[in-house]
């Protein structure tokens, strides 16, 4: 009786509390990043929703070459806001290991089913000289009729 008694007096005591959607849209980013920086790509992907593979096998054997490859040196999330029509927007800013350089990167957090997820689709995390290669790249083949076999992009990124 007394269990029962301190149970529905202090509910936070047994996990009956339950979290606000916000909270829960702040702990995915951050289980996702976690997961991402200690290298757990499988991990990683239970946390998002990756438009950009057709399949799971497909995401996350990327995803295992992305953490093994991973161009940064430091990840943070900076902030999770409310947009209006219910998900949320969480800023990261993901710190270059080559030039110290910082991209910032919003991406959506919204709900499936009973869970959040992150949702990714193609957030650019280029370092601004590869930028600078395609854009010079791109302004090239558009004024001359021959196209390079293959470019070299090496400093392309991970969206972690």
């Amino acid at each position: 009786m007394i269990s029962l008694l301190a149970m529905s007096v202090f509910p936070g005591l047994t996990g009956a509390e339950s979290a606000s959607n916000e909270e829960l849209a702040k702990q995915s980013i951050k289980n996702y990043v976690e997961a991402a920086i200690s290298g757990d790509a499988s991990e990683a992907a239970k946390w998002v929703i990756d438009t950009r593979f057709n399949s799971e096998q497909e995401q996350l054997k990327e995803y295992k070459e992305s953490v093994s490859n991973n161009p940064f040196s430091d990840v943070s999330i900076k902030n999770v806001v409310s947009a209006s029509d219910g998900t949320y927007t969480a800023t990261v800013e993901l710190t270059r290991k080559d030039d110290g350089s910082i991209n910032t990167v919003t991406y959506p957090i919204i709900k499936k089913g009973d869970s959040w997820k992150v949702l990714i689709g193609g957030q650019e995390t280029k370092s601004k000289k590869v930028e600078k290669l395609i854009q010079s790249q791109s302004k090239e083949n558009s004024t001359s009729s021959v196209k390079p076999s293959a470019v070299e992009l090496t400093s392309y990124g991970v969206n972690f």
